[in-house]
Order: C-alpha cells, then sequence, then structure tokens
C-alpha cells in the first residue's frame, strides 16, 4: 500500500475518532477549565461563592450550546453575580467564618462530645448544600431571598439530589485533602454535578406541572 492510500485510510477513522470522542472530551475540558476559574475565585475567600455562581453559568450555557468556556465569560458573569448584591460577598463568608470559628472551639476542648462533632458536620453539610444549589439556581434578574428559599425547600423536595451533591462535596474534600493537587480537578466536576440536579429538579417540575 502506497503512502496515499494509507494517508486517505487513516482519515477516515480518525473522523470517526474524534466524531465519536469530541463530545466527552471537549465537555472534561471544559469542566477542568471551570475548576481552575473557580478555584482561583477561591484565593481571596470572600469571593469563592461568586466564583462558583459564575463556574455555574457559564458551564449552563456550554450544556445548552451557548458560548464558549472562556475567561471573559467567566469574569462576566462574576462581575454579574457581584454586582447583584453585596450578600453575594458577605453573607457567605460571615457563614464559612461562623463555621470555622465553631471548628476551632471544638478543636480547643470545648466540645468533646463527639455528638457535637456530628451535629458541625450535618450542619455543615447542609449549608454548603444549599451554597451550591442555589449558586446553580440563580439566573441574572432573580432576587436571592426567593433564590435560597426554593433551594432551600429543594433540599427535602429533591433530597436525592441533595444527597449526590453532598456526597460529591464530600469526596472532593476528601481528594483535596490526601492530594491537594487534585484540588484543581475537583470543581469543576463539582459545578457540573450541581448544574445537572439543578436542570434535572428544572424538568421534574415542569413535568409535574404538565
Amino acid at each position: 500500500m502506497s503512502t496515499s492510500e494509507r494517508t486517505r485510510t487513516r482519515l477516515p477513522s480518525k473522523q470517526a475518532f474524534l466524531q465519536r470522542y469530541e463530545g466527552p472530551i471537549s465537555s472534561l475540558a471544559d469542566c477542568l477549565v471551570v475548576g481552575i476559574m473557580v478555584l482561583l475565585s477561591f484565593i481571596p475567600l470572600v469571593t469563592g461563592f461568586a466564583g462558583f455562581v459564575a463556574g455555574c453559568a457559564i458551564l449552563r450555557a456550554r450544556t445548552r450550546g451557548e458560548g464558549k468556556i472562556t475567561p471573559a465569560a467567566f469574569w462576566r458573569e462574576f462581575r454579574t453575580a457581584v454586582r447583584s448584591s453585596v450578600g453575594v460577598i458577605v453573607i457567605p463568608a460571615a457563614l464559612g467564618l461562623v463555621l470555622v470559628v465553631d471548628l476551632f472551639a471544638l478543636y480547643a476542648g470545648l466540645g468533646e462530645n463527639p455528638v457535637m462533632w456530628i451535629a458541625l458536620g450535618v450542619v455543615s453539610a447542609v449549608v454548603a448544600v444549599l451554597g451550591i444549589r442555589t449558586a446553580a439556581a440563580w439566573r441574572p434578574g432573580l432576587r436571592w431571598i426567593p433564590t435560597v428559599q426554593r433551594s432551600f425547600a429543594a433540599l427535602g423536595e429533591d433530597l436525592g439530589g441533595s444527597l449526590l451533591l453532598a456526597g460529591a462535596l464530600g469526596t472532593s474534600i476528601a481528594l483535596a485533602l490526601f492530594t491537594p493537587m487534585l484540588t484543581i480537578v475537583c470543581l469543576g466536576p463539582l459545578v457540573l454535578g450541581a448544574v445537572a440536579i439543578d436542570t434535572r429538579l428544572g424538568r421534574t417540575a415542569a413535568a409535574r406541572q404538565d
């Protein structure tokens, strides 16, 4: 077989490979890029929640075939979230500070009872999942308080989704603690999971109305 014939034979196989795997590969790449940008937004700590909101927004648009995953798109959504309310910065930071103070208090011996540790873990998980669901549910133009209320109601209405998010969050934290470098690849799938759960909840609600 000549060189030209071998080249013609390889081209269709390469095109078939791209057609079959381009979707999953691009989705994985999108998750990684989003995760890195969200991770960078957590460096100042107080902007972490707004970064997660922005990550949900651009990844949700990407899953619909709208827009691209770029730093410019992330920055645009990040600014939209920050400008929507000062509470986007203040409230998550305050809640995080309260949980950290409680953790140090327990560690210092103010709560040696294991029940206290379990209670703090449950409360932390509920607050974290509520924050994740709220970040995924918010859209520009929506008010934050009603969005939080709907997300809080969804904790029980969609218990399966809440447990999945709690499991994903716990797994991400465990991986990051054991291997800090994995933090880079943990946030992207967590954002995608939040978007998927929110999308599923919306479809379920629409089906019930029909």
